[in-house]
């Protein structure tokens, strides 16, 4: 846990793919201190357009499915870290948004890899 799914338009001039994107927002996960790297799930789907304020424009949002527990700080911290890193990325975009959603961890059921 987390699962980041994020959803944007790709940039006009492609300078940031799908690769950057997912790495900006891992790097951004595992800066708060509260995931072990290696539970963050980050994915991507992009949409070719989008209305934003009526209009066609461009936009970035994410969200954060945690497993429900955590106080409102600690999910304030991890929206605010990734929104300001994804913000510094796409500052031309018309709407850049971060979300953290709770699971409820009696219905959440996961396959675990034998090993």
């Amino acid at each position: 846990m987390p699962h980041m799914v994020i959803e944007y338009t790709p940039q006009e001039d492609g300078d940031i793919t799908d690769e950057d994107l997912m790495m900006a927002v891992h790097w951004a996960a595992v800066s708060t201190g509260i995931f072990e790297e290696s539970t963050i799930k980050v994915r991507v789907k992009q949409f070719q357009s989008a209305f934003v304020g009526g209009r066609h424009n461009q936009f970035v949002h994410v969200t954060i499915y945690l497993i429900d527990g955590r106080d409102k700080e600690t999910k304030k911290r991890l929206t605010q870290t990734v929104h300001d890193r994804l913000a510094s990325m796409f500052a031309d975009y018309a709407s850049v948004s971060v979300d953290a959603r709770d699971l409820d961890r009696e219905v959440y059921t996961k396959s675990v890899p034998r090993g």
